[in-house]
């Protein structure tokens, strides 16, 4: 929550019972908001955990350089 509306909330809190409304009206506006960030958040995290996956999928440079080199050994060559 911005900080003036947390001073506009602590405000209205001093003020008494009769400002509830308000409050809660505060509160609702800076609940949607962070329902909003957390939809961002997930969406920017569910991204990053598709990039790792492409990654951890990758095959293992050192095991390609290994199958290459058997398959070279393994296959006659002509002379």
């Amino acid at each position: 929550m911005p900080i003036a509306q947390m001073r506009r909330y602590a405000q209205l809190a001093r003020e008494g019972e009769h400002t509830a409304d308000e409050r809660c009206e505060l509160l609702q506006h800076h609940a949607v908001r962070v329902e909003e960030q957390m939809s961002l958040l997930q969406r920017q995290y569910d991204h990053l955990r598709e990039k790792i996956r492409f990654y951890e999928r990758r095959p293992d440079p050192a095991a390609a350089a290994d199958q290459a080199a058997a398959a070279a050994v393994s296959s006659p060559q002509a002379p």
